[in-house]
């Protein structure tokens, strides 16, 4: 399993491009119309042919095939946002006529039905849909000429562990949505409550046998608030009645290799390279990961294009970044050049 910088992708990519977790997710957020319409037993990922370069390249798209009762062909776009985006609009409309034109079967071009996960800390007065982005009555007849694709949104912003845990979900994606809801920014000890909290939870998980699903939820509560992999391995062989070994090294592997915690461990392995070129790249790397950490916490995980730029630019580009990165309003605020 590969890792990226971008936490909140990672999970959520993890459990919903599974179709048993995807599947009760949407089935839990749709209108009650459009299930009526659905063949849930054909629900399946969509072939590789249908993403296409234009969603390959996003990081935080799931894409499943499904077949509708009169026949045709169906399209699930799955987004996610850990924050409120201007521009998601036009993005899933972007993706939809993608998507129109990827597969033209005898039923014709393919029925799209998007979708968006949502969670993270409000923005106010920030536009999430085409609608919003004019309300003067004047621009009423031009907007009503733009093309849009409607989607539905399904906000964590507004749940409470409560109405969370109330939800008919599998285990996996119960429990991806109370991290992506409630363990960023909290506290070790906070974390770990959580955990106790969803013990059932994790026991079903792990008695189904996803050890990557458990590692993979720990990591991201490392790679997100300050806890230590440690203490989630105490609070864990609590909840499971056993020493999990196997967890505690897979934590500290993704732990030591930066990937959660963007703290310097690009410039250790550099060092240990011997060479003054492995020094700067590691240096380089670090640093690209620690500005990464800061625009999740700050707002939201970074966007694919901005993770290119980090990966991309040099110390020199890194270091103004950076210093922008602790006190910009946006995020886009911190790449402007």
């Amino acid at each position: 399993m590969v890792l990226s910088i971008a936490p909140h992708d990672t999970l959520f990519r993890f459990a919903f491009r599974d179709v048993p977790h995807a599947k009760s997710w949407l089935m839990s957020m749709l209108p009650a119309s459009i299930l009526a319409a659905i063949r849930w037993a054909t629900l399946q990922r969509a072939p590789e042919r249908l993403h296409g370069v234009q969603l390959r390249n996003h990081t935080a798209d799931v894409v499943l095939l499904a077949k509708a009762k009169c026949g045709a062909n169906v399209v699930f776009l799955i987004e996610h946002k850990s924050h409120s985006d201007p521009r998601l609009a036009n993005q899933i409309l972007r993706y939809a006529v993608h998507l129109r034109h990827s597969d033209h079967g005898k039923h014709g071009p393919p029925f799209v039905v998007a979708t968006v996960l949502q969670h993270g800390v409000a923005q106010h007065g920030v536009a999430s849909s085409a609608a919003s982005t004019s309300t003067a009555p004047t621009s009423l007849p031009l907007l009503a000429m733009q093309p849009a694709c409607p989607f539905e949104i399904d906000d964590l912003r507004g749940d409470d562990e409560r109405s969370l845990m109330a939800r008919p979900l599998t285990s996996q994606a119960k429990l991806t949505l109370l991290c992506l809801r409630f363990v960023p920014r909290a506290s070790t000890s906070e974390v770990c409550g959580m955990l106790r909290r969803w013990q059932g939870l994790l026991q079903a998980v792990d008695l189904d046998g996803h050890r990557d699903a458990i590692a993979t939820l720990c990591w991201y509560a490392v790679a997100v608030t300050e806890a230590e992999p440690a203490d989630l391995e105490t609070t864990l062989s609590d909840i499971l009645q056993r020493k999990d070994h196997e967890l505690m090294s897979t934590l500290e592997r993704y732990y030591n290799n930066g990937v959660a915690a963007g703290k310097a461990e690009g410039m250790a392995a550099g060092k240990a390279e011997g060479k003054a070129e492995g020094k700067a790249e590691g240096e380089r790397q670090g640093l690209a990961n620690a500005i990464a950490r800061i625009l999740a916490k700050r707002f939201g995980a970074a966007t694919a294009i901005h993770l290119e730029r980090l990966q991309a630019a040099d110390r020199v580009q890194l270091d103004r970044w950076m210093d922008r990165a602790l006190d910009a309003s946006n995020s886009e605020d911190v790449f402007a050049d």
